[in-house]
């Protein structure tokens, strides 16, 4: 255990020998409890032996300092380098490497799901290998028709397009049929018709059901039965592990069932359904797996998939195991928002009240921004609580970096004011306004009229106080504006003449901001990302009429 009297002389040698010969008690205390953090409940202790410690050093001369320091090889920790990126793989081969993201098609993708899928789509990035989106619908009764194509822009989008194939397990039936046959011929799966209550009684009491000693060719005719005999419900297929396994969700777990519910792409094609972990592991081998990223609760499930890597000989892959990110302030859950949909409290998956991928797309998030945010998370082991409104600050700042630099400035007017210019030159005369503060983007005209708006709140606030029209006149703020010039410093306001076009901008907390855009906004692309001057930067919805959805400011 390290001596913190030891300690505490090195750091004062130290802070000594930076500082001419003296050192700062100050200096010591922050570095001390670092390292020694039970003395938080003791700082009085501690201050004293600071205290002792610095004052035996400071008599001590600069050489007789020196020559301990020497002596004693006392060097100063360097500084822990924060890490930049991802962390290596285990056992990673560039153009080797291959992962997979596998979301169920209930509905398109939320924030939530940004962090698996960015996770294994850099690390493919990073060792050029190839990412696989694969998605889940085996369960028909929890699959929403449209999530098949959401699913996949959302991903490539999110991804900058690094999704190298998609796998829906639903085509792969026939896979799973041969790798279970397999293994009821290995005697390494059984045909259960127990009740599942008089089953859970017996595993829990770590015995076997009568079922588990049947013979592998009795249990093939059962398998065969399930496809046209046994009733939904009758029977399932069970994997053998060890019946005295210490966690109870590892003994004889579930692989296959029958499923009637009408499946929306197969139809009634199939009814014997794999299970989660069955299909998991039966497609991560198929597909030549090499790393698999999944959260810590999954952990028992990769040891029951273990016991099937056994009995098949298949070679394992490395599985990282990571924490979850819970955000707190919004329930992010795909269930919820369909209903809260269909009932009309949302206007689809892309309303930008919600923090679904589509969502913060259309409000003009980039797919960098939101990277960043989880590549400098990481795979870490720990769970992580998010208060939801400081994870959107982060990813607001870096998605500033990005397009701060390529967005034209423009004006906008809340709930317009009328102005009449009393200065006959002022009409029709035409100013030239830059498109961007620092970048080279060119200018705009504007030609004011006779009869010009300006916001509200700033005729309300700023009434007959002294202002600057932007780029136009100075003077007294009143319903009739007279050009008038002072050595004060005014307040800067912006105006948009009488044609201007009308303009709505959609906000995230469900409130709109209605008023009027100047001329150049009609020139703009829809998609194309502005910064309207003290409002915030907004992406062009629709150009007819002129709709705009809020970012951030």
């Amino acid at each position: 255990m390290p001596d913190i009297n030891k300690r505490a002389r090195e750091l004062a040698l130290l802070n000594a020998e930076r500082f001419g010969g003296k050192a700062n008690p100050k200096a010591l205390l922050g570095s001390l409890l670092a390292e020694f953090p039970d003395y938080r409940k003791n700082i009085q202790e501690l201050q004293q032996i600071i205290d002792d410690t610095v004052k035996d050093i400071n008599s001590m001369s600069q050489e007789e300092q020196k020559k301990e320091i020497v002596s004693g090889n006392i060097k100063q920790k360097k500084k822990k380098e924060k890490r930049t990126g991802l962390p290596e793989l285990k056992n990673a081969v560039k153009g080797k490497v291959v992962m997979r993201f596998e979301p169920s098609p209930s509905g398109p993708l939320h924030i939530g799901h940004a962090f698996p899928l960015i996770l294994n789509s850099e690390y493919c990035r990073m060792y050029d290998g190839k990412m696989i989106l694969r998605i889940s619908d085996t369960n028909a009764k929890n699959i929403y028709p449209s999530a098949y194509k959401m699913i996949e822009e959302d991903a490539r989008w999110l991804t900058g397009n690094k999704i190298d194939s998609v796998i829906i397990q639903s085509d792969r039936m026939e896979l799973y049929y041969k790798t279970m046959e397999e293994l009821i011929n290995k005697n390494s799966a059984y045909i259960c018709t127990c009740d599942p209550n008089k089953f859970k009684k017996l595993i829990d009491n770590k015995d076997p059901c009568p079922c588990r000693s049947l013979t592998s060719q009795e249990n093939l005719k059962r398998w065969k039965k399930m496809f046209k005999e046994y009733k939904e419900g009758d029977a399932v297929v069970r994997i053998k592990t060890d019946i005295k396994h210490k966690n109870p969700a590892v003994r004889d777990w579930p692989a296959f069932r029958i499923n009637e519910e009408l499946h929306p792409r197969t139809k009634k094609k199939y009814r014997v359904w794999p299970l989660m972990n069955f299909a998991v592991a039966v497609d991560d081998h198929d597909l030549k797996l090499t790393h698999i990223i999944k959260g810590k609760d999954h952990i028992t499930n990769t040891e029951r998939q273990m016991y099937m890597y056994d009995y098949l000989k298949w070679k394992k892959p490395e599985f990282i195991h990571i924490g979850r990110i819970n955000f707190t302030g919004f329930t992010v859950s795909t269930s919820k928002t369909k209903i809260a949909i269909e009932e009309g409290r949302y206007k689809g998956w892309d309303d930008v009240k919600i923090p679904f991928i589509r969502a913060l797309k259309r409000r003009g998030f980039q797919p960098k921004a939101i990277q960043k945010i989880f590549i400098e998370t990481g795979p870490s082991k720990t769970d992580k609580t998010v208060d939801i409104k400081e994870f959107f600050k982060t990813i607001e700042k870096y998605n500033k970096d990005i397009i701060d630099p390529t967005s034209r400035r423009l004006f906008f007017v809340e709930s317009p004011a009328e102005i009449t210019l009393a200065d006959n030159s002022l009409k029709n005369k035409t100013v030239h306004v830059e498109n961007h503060p620092e970048k080279e983007l060119g200018t705009r005209h504007i030609t004011a009229s006779e009869k010009i708006y300006i916001s509200a709140e700033d005729y309300n606030n700023l009434k007959g106080k002294y202002v600057r029209l932007r780029k136009l006149t100075e003077g007294m703020l009143e319903k009739t504006f007279n050009t008038k010039r002072q050595e004060n410093k005014p307040a800067v306001i912006q105006w948009v003449p009488k044609d201007s076009p009308k303009a709505t901008i959609l906000m995230p907390d469900g409130k709109t901001k209605e008023g009027l855009a100047e001329k150049e906004a009609e020139t703009l692309k829809e998609g194309e990302i502005i910064q309207f001057e003290r409002v915030g930067f907004c992406r062009l919805d629709k150009i007819k009429p002129l709709t705009f959805c809020f970012a951030h400011k």
